[in-house]
């Protein structure tokens, strides 16, 4: 049986080359991917083109999750993995979900095989490395705590 797979094509920012961005990743995403225009509204509500599905949500809904608003400003787009536990709790039936970022661009090749390598592979996980946060960015200090 067919995994059913969310897109959680997470972005801040809301311009035309952000929407172009979201119908690339939608238009090639295959049969059992639903790619979702998963934005932070904390600034105000986004109207959404009809080909556009939003999958909003702001602060405001932080705490309702039993999620911690530890920095005054900026918490959604410093603390990104937020955006998976509100389209969770909006939409517990899928089998995987993926984020993708508003600045990441795929040529049709990359995206092709984006999609067909999440279809192939039964990992509950995929992330990229990383490393360690530099000393001065704001949310750093904060995120230790936990």
């Amino acid at each position: 049986m067919a995994r059913k797979i969310a897109i959680l094509f997470r972005t801040h920012v809301f311009d035309d080359a952000v929407i172009d961005g979201y119908r690339h990743l939608k238009s090639r995403a295959p049969e059992g991917v639903d790619v979702f225009f998963c934005c932070d509204e904390t600034a105000g509500s986004f109207e959404a083109p009809p080909d556009v599905c939003k999958a909003g949500h702001s602060v405001a809904d932080v705490e309702r999750l039993g999620l911690r608003a530890f920095l005054p400003k900026k918490l959604l787009w410093f603390s990104g993995d937020y955006a998976f536990y509100f389209f969770y709790d909006a939409h517990p039936d899928y089998d995987l979900y993926v984020m993708v970022e508003y600045d990441v661009h795929f040529t049709h090749r990359a995206l092709d095989s984006f999609y067909s390598f999440i279809l192939s592979n039964e990992a509950d996980f995929y992330g990229v490395y990383f490393q360690e946060a530099n000393q001065a960015w704001l949310w750093r200090r904060a995120a230790k705590l936990f």
